[in-house]
């Protein structure tokens, strides 16, 4: 769902769907004793004052990010409110999560698992993104997602983490594609063939 599309949801309502804007101006606000955090998404001509009791905010200042509800139930949700001195208000339920605009959100990353096991034979031809077609890329930013999930992270922080990952993994994926296999148990002569020529060891 575009920002305009949950800026003209009606007053009260609750929205269920990704919502993708840049985030700007993410600051801490407290309250009775509690701290609770806003932002203003903006999104072209579009912007809308968010709030949530987690910070979803900070670590992606002035970056794209998309916001999905990963859970049901109207407490989990973002909730279309009041306007305030003219401009639309969206607070943020508990089971929202955040993620880079153009990546996989956690529900979207079970379904093109089982789109890729079941669609043996695609119908059209890949894309290709700076010479690496679409389908490489995302494969490798959802396994690296993976990875950086089960790393123990609490907060979508790391974007770095995620693209050096994902570039091994397509690096070691062309590697293979040329032929050039992993080293056999006992030939410690080809010992460094592993390294991707950067000097960088592979992540796991």
């Amino acid at each position: 769902m575009s920002l305009q599309n949950a800026v003209e949801t009606p007053e009260g309502e609750f929205i269920n769907k990704p919502i993708t804007a840049t985030v700007k101006f993410p600051q801490e606000k407290q309250f009775n004793g509690r701290s609770f955090y806003t932002a203003l998404l903006e999104d072209g001509q579009f912007k809308a004052n968010v709030s949530c009791n987690t910070d979803l905010f900070t670590p992606h200042n002035n970056k794209r990010m998309t916001f999905s509800v990963e859970g049901k139930g109207k407490g989990f949700s973002i909730k279309r409110k009041g306007d305030f001195s003219g401009k639309a208000q969206l607070g943020f339920g508990d089971n929202v999560s955040v993620s880079p605009a153009g990546a996989a959100t956690p529900g979207q990353q079970a379904a093109n698992t089982h789109s890729q096991q079941t669609q043996a034979h695609p119908t059209a031809a890949p894309t290709r993104q700076n010479g690496v077609e679409g389908v490489t890329v995302g494969m490798a930013i959802n396994k690296a997602v993976d990875l950086f999930i089960a790393s123990g992270a609490q907060q979508w922080d790391g974007g770095k983490y995620i693209k050096n990952v994902a570039s091994d993994l397509i690096r070691i994926a062309h590697d293979l594609q040329a032929g050039n296999l992993s080293i056999p148990p006992n030939d410690e002569s080809r010992a460094g063939d592993w390294d991707d020529g950067q000097g960088e060891s592979p992540p796991f």
